[in-house]
Parts: structure tokens; C-alpha cells; sequence
């Protein structure tokens, strides 16, 4: 009997010690699964945040497409208006070329009349002095 109460003696010091391990484990386990938890709320936290953030960058994104469309607009409507501009200078520079020659024809033409009335003139002169000469002939 007394080995009996001796070896239920070791069990129930055995069990106890199988208890008191358990119960650290139990403790390591709640440590362990606090620590699951702030790490699982601060990954959640942090997953929360990168979302919102690519959000944010996809709200951008779409900005900067709008505000390229915008300037692709504006740059098509520049290059048109300077297409209209080339060719209305391209034919002011025509225009300008025409009348330079109508100019330079029209001094030409101004510089053989004037010379022609110079010629005239001379000989309406010659014309003067033989009838003057000839009136002063008949005169005397």
C-alpha cells in the first residue's frame, strides 16, 4: 500500500509538473497570440494604408492622363494654328515679292518716261530756240 500511495504520490507530482508546463505554455501562448494580433493589426493597418495610397497614385494617374489628353489638345490646336500662320505668311511673302516687282517696273517705267520727258524737253528747247531764232530773223 505504501508503494502505492508512493508511486500515486510521483503520478500526482508528475501530473502537477505536466500542469505547471501547460500552464507556462498556455501563458507562451497568449503571449504568442497577443503578438499575432498587434502584428496582424499593424499588416492590416499597413495594407489599409497602401490601398489608400494606390488609390491616391490611380486618382493621379487619371489627373496626369486628363491633363496630357489637355495639352495633346492644345498642342494639335497650336501646330494648327501655326500651319494657318505658315501659310499666311508664306503668302503675305508672295504678295510682298509681287509688289516689289510692280515697284521695281513701276520705277522703271517712271525712270524711261522721265527720260523721255528729258528728251522732249530738250527738244521742245531746240524747238524754242529755232523759232526764236527764226522770229528773231523775221524781226529784223
Amino acid at each position: 500500500m505504501e508503494i502505492e500511495l508512493r508511486e500515486k504520490d510521483e503520478q500526482i507530482a508528475y501530473l502537477l509538473a505536466q500542469v505547471s508546463q501547460l500552464k507556462e505554455l498556455a501563458l507562451k501562448s497568449a503571449e504568442l497570440q497577443s503578438k499575432v494580433e498587434t502584428a496582424t493589426s499593424l499588416s492590416q493597418n499597413r495594407v489599409e494604408e497602401a490601398m489608400r495610397q494606390q488609390k491616391a497614385n490611380e486618382n493621379e494617374v487619371g489627373l496626369v492622363y486628363v491633363e496630357r489628353d489637355d495639352l495633346r489638345k492644345k498642342l494639335n490646336e497650336v501646330k494648327d494654328d501655326n500651319s494657318k500662320l505658315t501659310a499666311e505668311v508664306s503668302s503675305l511673302y508672295a504678295k510682298l515679292e509681287q509688289a516689289q516687282k510692280e515697284n521695281a517696273n513701276i520705277r522703271a517705267d517712271l525712270e524711261k518716261s522721265k527720260q523721255e520727258m528729258m528728251k522732249e524737253v530738250a527738244r521742245s528747247k531746240e524747238a524754242l530756240e529755232k523759232l526764236n531764232s527764226i522770229g528773231y530773223n523775221l524781226q529784223k
